[in-house]
């Protein structure tokens, strides 16, 4: 084999891109290269010739002798890729499905992160939408057959053969020879280059306002046939709502041509210019046939090389786990919210009951598995313990998923202090039990705040959840220093500070919860009840704010109440988007939110 020796132009990333590792935390283009598995200097080369050319283009370029113009994953003259109105989640796993990995995982968030850069740190308020046109003049590709043997590079099979034949995830020491291969070479090579022209349009539409997934879609789906149709129908009040509420990102790659128009299209005269625009870039695209626009990934567990060996499905394995950790999900269920009783008796020495509370997972390990919860202990009270509090959990996102990721897993029950101005003034049967003042004279939130912040668990980038369980929608934190510290510590750790009117029985913000009524319970000759405005639930994830303790926005949450008569439950699930495995600082992508109400038979009411 003869050394590349560079007579004429080398096609693009032939020789430094193809055949080599991927980070596929990264962006699906040569940014994101890690360590190669071929080796170009085994390689001799050979003409590749562009099946489109402009007449006056050189047509003589250089590839690698182990690089092949076809069969190829793409062979045809033009393709698009499209996903309307989706989550971030659902929007990564579009992207990496697209570029050939088979597994629906969230890769590249480097690219998510760059296509929607404005609005990436807000996800619970976004739905996704991206319209990408790939014009091909060639393609080029290497096999994962054991023809591509004698050209894989002596480290990498060196790595291979090292590598132990099994993965054991108890065993740490298998577990980081396993990552540490991972982190050389990544779990995928780049199989394929696409060269062409490409046109970029991404499109985040906030859903604040109102707008709902399925508007969005179609009016998506509207403004992309508008596009590529270059005929606008009559504009209605929707689409133009539309317009207003999108944040866009619209570029085109290859050609001599630059497109700067709006893709929204605002008239009939702006879709048909549009449409003219980009017929004339398009021509211009064979005068620049070496421009690289795509790529394709296979997995490198499936190199004939790697599978000799007898690695390939240990590899598999190894590589499953190391995408899980990598993208780690928090679940936080609550079963049922509804109204809750206890008796005026004098209270027996029993702690707070127990069932009922939230069920919190990561990466579908139960957080009570993972550290025992502790529970606040009450002041001597005067009524018989009642199932209303709260759970803090909070998590070091660099650890997960193993325990020691759980730095505090502690419930604050509600209770009443027999010195409470409540026990000393009598149990006249009243209703409502509480006003606006006296939820504040609660102090509800007071013994979390000491724990917050004499305890110093307020680390900046930590990973913070908050879930109420049978907590009244009324009270919400407010007033006296402490319900104003909590409430601030909400926002500043990703709470939402925006939220349209609530509907009863829908998923709603923080704002809806802290915008209810303040007025709470009843009670007669024997018992307290309470949870009997609107039974309500409320779940906050996010990171912990920084020392600025200003609201970040980048937290997944979920708010829902109803009347009396029927009982509320909700889950909500955000995945964690680290960088690298030890990230400390990930993003969080709200991935669900639902509450479902459920009627109280009348018997029971």
């Amino acid at each position: 084999m003869c050394a590349l020796f560079q007579t004429v132009e080398v096609v693009d990333g032939s020789t430094t891109f193809l055949g080599f590792g991927i980070n596929t935390q990264g962006e699906p283009d040569i940014t994101s290269v890690l360590a190669p598995i071929f080796d170009p200097s085994k390689a001799a080369t050979k003409e590749y010739e562009f099946r489109r050319q402009a007449p006056d283009i050189s047509t003589t370029f250089l590839i690698p002798e182990y690089a092949s113009p076809g069969p190829c994953a793409e062979r045809q003259s033009s393709y698009t890729k499209l996903t309307s109105a989706t989550t971030r989640i659902t929007t990564q796993k579009t992207i990496s499905s697209g570029v050939g990995v088979g597994t629906p995982i969230p890769l590249f968030g480097g690219q998510f992160e760059a296509s929607y850069s404005d609005t990436f740190g807000m996800t619970r308020e976004y739905y996704y939408c991206f319209y990408l046109s790939y014009t091909v003049t060639g393609t080029i590709c290497v096999s994962t057959s054991n023809t591509s043997d004698p050209f894989l590079s002596d480290a990498f099979k060196a790595d291979v053969e090292n590598l132990p034949a099994t993965f054991d995830k108890t065993n740490p020491s298998n577990v980081s020879a396993w990552f540490d291969f991972f982190q050389k070479y990544g779990g995928y090579f780049v199989s394929d280059l696409i060269y062409g022209g490409t046109l970029q349009y991404y499109n985040a539409v906030t859903t604040v306002t109102g707008f709902v997934q399925k508007q969005i879609g179609a009016n998506f789906m509207f403004n992309v046939e508008t596009l590529m149709g270059g005929a606008m129908r009559e504009l209605n009040a929707e689409y133009k709502k539309y317009v207003e509420n999108s944040v866009f990102q619209f570029s085109n790659k290859g050609g001599t041509r630059s497109l700067t128009f709006d893709p929204r299209l605002p008239d009939d005269e702006a879709a048909k210019q549009a449409l003219m625009d980009i017929a004339a870039w398009q021509d211009t695209i064979p005068m620049n046939p070496n421009f690289m626009m795509d790529i394709r990934i296979k997995a490198i567990a499936d190199l004939s090389f790697v599978i000799s060996k007898g690695k390939n499905g240990a590899m598999n394995t190894a590589f499953e786990d190391f995408s899980d950790r990598l993208t780690p999900t928090i679940q936080v269920q609550l079963i049922q919210s509804q109204i809750q009783s206890t008796l005026k008796s004098p209270p027996p020495p029993l702690p707070p009951v127990s069932f009922t509370k939230p069920s919190i997972t990561v990466s579908g390990r139960d957080v009570n598995n993972l550290r025992k919860p502790v529970t606040q202990l009450l002041p001597e009270q005067c009524f018989q313990p009642i199932n209303i509090g709260f759970q803090v959990v909070i998590l070091d996102p660099a650890t997960i998923p193993a325990p020691e990721c759980v730095l505090w897993n502690k419930y604050y029950p509600f209770n009443f202090s027999k010195d409470h101005l409540i026990c000393l003034l009598g149990m006249q049967p009243t209703e409502p039990f509480f006003f606006d003042l006296e939820i504040d004279s609660l102090d509800l939130y007071g013994d979390f705040m000491d724990d917050y912040f004499g305890r110093q668990l307020n680390k900046p980038g930590n990973i913070f959840i908050f879930s109420t369980y049978n907590m009244p929608s009324s009270f919400w934190p407010r007033g006296g220093m402490r319900g104003s510290m909590m409430n601030n510590t909400l926002l500043g750790n990703g709470a939402s500070g925006y939220g349209d009117s609530y509907t009863p029985g829908t998923v709603g913000t923080y704002q809806n919860w802290i915008s209810s009524p303040r007025s709470e319970g009843y009670q007669n000759e024997t018992s307290v009840f309470l949870n009997t405005n609107q039974p309500a639930t409320y779940t906050l994830i996010g990171p912990i704010a920084d020392a600025t303790g200003s609201a970040t926005n980048a937290g997944g949450e979920v708010f829902g109440s109803i009347d009396n008569t029927s009982s509320i439950s909700s889950l909500l699930q955000v995945t964690l988007l680290k960088k690298n495995i030890n990230d400390p600082n990930p993003s969080i992508a709200q991935d669900q939110a639902t509450v479902t109400t459920t009627p109280i038979p009348q018997n029971i009411l």
